[in-house]
């Protein structure tokens, strides 16, 4: 969770550069001695922590527009430890 300008700004800058590494593997052919299962796992692999950066981005926007309240849960004294 992105909790302040400066880790929001390097998230940021996080998700660029895997925004830029999966359109240079786009980009580039599938070398032989790689097999096609792991070639796109790579890519699966980098679409899919560029999704989670670019949620932390978009969750934090709403936070910090009003758009959505954190809300804290309280135990109550009902609980019972196990």
């Amino acid at each position: 969770m992105i909790k302040n300008e400066r880790q929001r700004r390097i998230t940021r800058a996080h998700a660029e550069k895997f925004r830029d590494a999966l359109h240079e593997l786009a980009a580039t052919p599938r070398p032989k001695n790689v097999p096609m299962k792991l070639w796109e796992a790579q890519t699966a692999g980098l679409k899919s922590q560029l999704q989670d950066l670019e949620a932390e981005l978009q969750e934090y926007e709403t936070l910090k527009t009003g758009g959505r309240k954190i809300s804290r849960w309280i135990p109550s004294k009902d609980c019972r430890r196990y």
